[in-house]
């Protein structure tokens, strides 16, 4: 899996999870469609997400302060 920095936006939602709204990466921004699976691992937080061109994983690195995305 490659991992690239991408900025997201984001917001919480009622019960604190980080909501992706959007996210830039390679230039173009990409809108979040739908919220899918979540887990948390020794990597940090991730998100899958549907946006244009497919199935994203979004990770947040807590330790970084920084978003990753794994492309489909």
């Amino acid at each position: 899996m490659a991992y690239h920095k991408v900025e997201v936006m984001y917001r919480f939602d009622p019960a604190g999870l980080r909501e992706p709204k959007e996210f830039v990466w390679e230039g173009q921004r990409y809108i979040v469609r739908s919220i899918g699976r979540r887990w948390i691992d020794e990597r940090g937080e991730h998100v899958l997400v549907q946006a244009a061109g497919g199935v994203y994983e979004l990770l947040f690195d807590q330790q970084a302060l920084a978003w990753w995305v794994n492309p489909p």
